[in-house]
């Protein structure tokens, strides 16, 4: 675990992240990239 400040930081599928007030979340996986270059990334509760 390496805590990381930076919101430019690249992350991958299988990576384990938090979000303040929320809890902890896995990168489950990544379907595509849309028309504007955006990926979509399915997110799921870590456990």
């Amino acid at each position: 675990f390496i805590p990381v400040f930076s919101v430019s930081c690249e992350m991958k599928c299988k990576d384990v992240f938090s979000v303040k007030g929320y809890g902890k979340f896995i990168i489950d996986e990544i379907s595509g990239i849309s028309k504007k270059g955006r990926l979509h990334i399915t997110i799921k509760k870590y456990k």
